[in-house]
């Protein structure tokens, strides 16, 4: 079975035995700073896990990285916050309420989760590990357990996973990567 999506340019066969094509070609080249690298991880991590369900995750987000607002410090206000976080989950993905607090689904599902997730989620990772080797080149024991050390892990089935290459005094420093 072929589904054909955004006036036909993508086609993705359904089964993952068959062939993917993607019939444009087109790439884009984005330039950023390792700073906005880190906010556009950031988006990307939080656009694929409110796909999969994860809703507590817009809490971590504002706790984190938002301007500091009076409900970070009232944990009874941010209980109730995550109720009603849970509560949108719900409605959204209501096969996830009998499974309780915390559950999603995972960035893998093909059959319950978007593409744009799966390509954000693909995104997210690539960028993450060209930053990391950035930042700590040679991870020792302790650090290298990160997952941002992680070789990314294809979850889109239409697109291939993205090239992302670091650039320092016009010279390519990234780290070689065979994606799994």
């Amino acid at each position: 079975m072929t589904t054909k999506t955004r006036a036909n340019q993508k086609t993705k066969k359904t089964s993952v035995k068959e062939p993917v094509t993607v019939t444009d070609t087109a790439k884009v080249t984005i330039t950023m700073s390792i700073d906005q690298a880190y906010y556009v991880m950031n988006a990307l991590e939080l656009h694929a896990r409110l796909h999969i369900g994860q809703f507590d995750h817009l809490d971590w987000e504002f706790v984190s990285h938002g301007k500091e607002r009076d409900f970070w410090k009232d944990q009874e206000q941010r209980d109730q916050l995550r109720v009603h976080l849970n509560g949108a989950r719900d409605i959204i993905f209501p096969e996830l309420k009998r499974l309780g607090i915390g559950a999603s689904h995972g960035i893998f599902n093909q059959s319950s989760i978007g593409e744009c997730a799966h390509v954000a989620w693909d995104m997210y990772q690539c960028v993450r590990y060209q930053v990391a080797y950035y930042r700590n080149p040679t991870p020792d024991e302790v650090t290298g357990w990160s997952v941002s050390y992680n070789r990314p892990m294809r979850s889109s089935e239409l697109h291939e996973m993205p090239t992302v290459e670091i650039m320092k005094d016009g010279k390519n420093i990234s780290k070689p990567v065979k994606y799994l």
